[in-house]
């Protein structure tokens, strides 16, 4: 998929150490194989990362973050963290939530305590982000099979 670009948005594989998704190119950023430690961490960051893409217009169209930090972007990490370790799980490995994410769990517990849809609608998100692409996947998976 990351290869052939058949994902709905470039996937590019480059040294660095920073992996994003980026709205303004609509396309994935995501460090080479070699510099990640198993590819339990690649793929569960490449999982992050297309769940990030999933909010694009083009498909979930969810609310874009003004600031680094600020309530919807804590927001769209939560649903990008949660959407990997689902389809992570889907598939058969687990993936770790990043430390990063720590970070941001305040800002979910207090939205919690101020809105207790909150988890409601983050758990829609997920399962909406989740389905594009674990349909994706198999659907290339099917694709392939057939092929051969």
């Amino acid at each position: 998929m990351m290869e052939e670009n058949l994902w709905f948005c470039p996937i590019k594989q480059q040294y660095g150490d920073r992996a994003y998704f980026s709205p303004s190119k609509n396309e994935i950023a995501l460090p080479e194989f070699r510099q990640f430690t198993d590819g339990e961490s690649f793929y569960g960051t490449a999982l992050h990362e297309m769940a990030h893409s999933t909010g694009a217009e083009n498909l979930l169209n969810r609310p874009k973050h003004v600031t680094f930090g600020d309530e919807i972007y804590s927001h769209e990490e939560l649903i990008a963290e949660l959407t990997s370790a689902l389809v992570a799980q889907y598939y058969g490995f687990d993936t770790h939530i990043k430390e990063d994410s720590a970070a941001y769990l305040k800002s979910w517990l207090s939205n919690l305590k101020e809105d207790a849809k909150f988890i409601r609608t983050v758990l829609l998100d997920v399962k909406k982000a989740a389905s594009i692409i674990t349909k994706r996947i198999d659907d290339l998976s099917a694709t392939a099979a057939d092929a051969a």
